[in-house]
């Protein structure tokens, strides 16, 4: 379950900073926010739709989006160069064993202690009291026999 929160739960903060830098790169180069969002949403929602449909691998769909000497061959290797995937491996990674530690936490934190589980709070009776205040029938033996 740790994983599906990794990948699944905080994955959507990772596509969002994907598509959050899509746009600025296009705004860099000289396109209007509007335009350069709108073209970055498409982008993502093609490319997941041709994941889903074709149900093939994504290296696959990449390669055939891919000229040799071209500009994406060239985008995709200065990707690489910075470690775009490993960050995201990395991401998932850290969000996952993040999952495990709230979870054990929590656990830990509404789970009885040991001594609660196994052994019952002792509770005081009015007996108890009483007798406790009194003298001991010893201590009252030994009086008796001073006499």
């Amino acid at each position: 379950m740790d994983a599906v929160t990794g990948l699944s739960g905080s994955g959507p903060a990772y596509v969002y900073m994907v598509i959050e830098a899509l746009i600025e790169g296009g705004i860099k180069m000289g396109l209007s926010q509007e335009v350069a969002t709108r073209l970055t949403v498409q982008t993502v929602l093609g490319s997941a739709k041709l994941v889903r449909e074709t149900k093939l691998h994504p290296a696959i769909l990449r390669a055939e989006v891919t000229t040799p000497g071209g500009t994406t061959i060239a985008a995709l290797h200065e990707l690489e160069k910075h470690g775009l995937r490993s960050m995201l491996i990395s991401a998932v990674e850290t969000a996952t064993l993040r999952s495990r530690e709230i979870a054990a936490q929590i656990v830990q934190t509404f789970s009885p202690s040991p001594l609660t589980a196994t052994q019952p709070e002792p509770k005081a009776s009015a007996a108890l009291l009483t007798a406790s205040s009194q003298p001991s029938r010893a201590g009252f033996e030994k009086k008796k026999r001073r006499r």
